[in-house]
């Protein structure tokens, strides 16, 4: 009877000592390494989509971004190309030299004769390269008893008919002034230029004598009667 009491205390004890140990493992105990696996594997996902996100925001924001860039088009120096996203300022040619010619603005075709932009204005639109529009630029030399003066017109002031031969010089009552090319033709001050180029002009002034040219001018009076 003896020997079956300590054998029931035996297993009394081995039993408690099972159940301490499901206690403590019920209880949260550190043994089961599940639970916080699991939640680091959460974050980790997390973090992911946050960088993930970042990642899309920042190449949606380069995406927007857009580029000018300038073709000089025959002139020497250069613009540097302009970043924006929405709008741009365009330049002027200051930086720009160009023999005989005149900067007219930009444009999006590389032989327009016309600017569809000009310096100063504001650009909106998607990356594109804008080319400089020039149109050249004749002198005029008007040669007046060896002083000489000069103005300039352009190839469009001449397609428009606004290129004038105009030089103010003084003369008396009885004297009538008209410019002589190297030809020998002869222009009055107001007329149009004849082409698109340079232009050397002479002066030559003639006395009228009670209305008529007088005699030694008398290579002009034909010009004259019928001016």
């Amino acid at each position: 009877m003896k020997k079956y009491s300590l054998l029931a205390l035996g297993i009394a004890i081995v039993l408690c000592g099972l159940l301490a140990v499901s206690c403590s493992k019920s209880s949260g105990g550190s043994d089961d390494p599940t639970p916080n696996n699991q939640n680091n594997q959460n974050n980790n996902q997390g973090n992911q989509g946050n960088q993930d996100n970042q990642n899309n925001n920042q190449g949606n924001q380069g995406s927007n971004e857009n580029t000018l860039t300038f073709d000089v088009n025959g002139a020497t120096g250069s613009i540097e190309a302009i970043k924006f996203t929405s709008e741009a300022k365009l330049p002027d040619a200051s930086v720009l030299k160009f023999d005989k010619h005149a900067f007219l603005g930009w444009s999006t075709t590389k032989n327009a004769t016309s600017p569809e932009f000009e310096a100063g204005a504001t650009y909106k639109g998607k990356s594109t390269t804008l080319y400089a529009v020039w149109t050249e630029v004749f002198k005029i030399t008007y040669n007046y008893n060896n002083n000489k003066q000069s103005s300039e017109f352009t190839a469009i002031d001449f397609a428009k008919g606004t290129a004038l031969i105009q030089c103010k010089v003084e003369i008396k009552d009885n004297e009538i002034l008209v410019w002589k090319d190297k030809d020998g033709k002869t222009y009055e001050n107001g007329s149009k230029v004849p082409k698109a180029a340079d232009l050397e002009l002479t002066a030559d002034i003639s006395n009228k004598v009670n209305g008529e040219v007088s005699a030694e001018e008398w290579q002009y009076k034909d010009y004259f009667k019928n001016n």
